[in-house]
């Protein structure tokens, strides 16, 4: 099976988690893109997809809102894990901007990006990895086995 981890990013932190998810899909014989978006890509050489995108204001970057858009039905035909990475307080207002089989919110507080950034390094180190591994191994569980389309999505 071959999966799609896209991402959308200004600073960084999403990269970091994508390029984390990628590699233990990969580790685990799935068949693994990683890509940046860029308005370009397309789902036809893909079975799943995992997405990413930074949140500002309780919203994805656009681009990721796009490729969502401009993929619709293509998503809604295969399995989509998603996840986000931003302030605490983004995670009330965060609307997705399509339906997931998971979604996952990394929180980066203001706090953590400040200390980071003082230290003169770029964000993205205060990520909960173990969270995250656990995650990409359930995604590769799912994407191992055999899905069923039901009425709700995959199972």
């Amino acid at each position: 099976m071959a999966v799609l981890v896209a991402y959308a990013t200004r600073q960084g932190t999403v990269r970091g988690v994508a390029e984390r998810v990628a590699e233990l899909l990969r580790d685990q014989d799935v068949e693994v893109d990683l890509r940046r978006l860029s308005g370009y890509e397309s789902l036809a050489e893909y079975d799943a997809v995992v997405l990413g995108s930074a949140v500002y204001s309780g919203a994805w970057l656009e681009e990721a809102a796009k490729f969502a858009a401009r993929n619709a039905t293509g998503l809604a035909g295969c399995p989509v894990w998603t996840f986000s990475v931003g302030r605490l307080c983004d995670v009330a207002e965060l609307r997705l901007p399509l339906p997931a089989q998971d979604h996952r919110f990394f929180v980066l507080t203001a706090f953590e990006r400040e200390v980071f950034r003082s230290a003169g390094r770029r964000c993205g180190g205060f990520r909960d990895w173990p969270e995250i591994d656990m995650w990409a191994y359930a995604i590769a569980e799912n994407v191992a086995r055999p899905l069923i389309l039901t009425g709700r999505g995959y199972w």
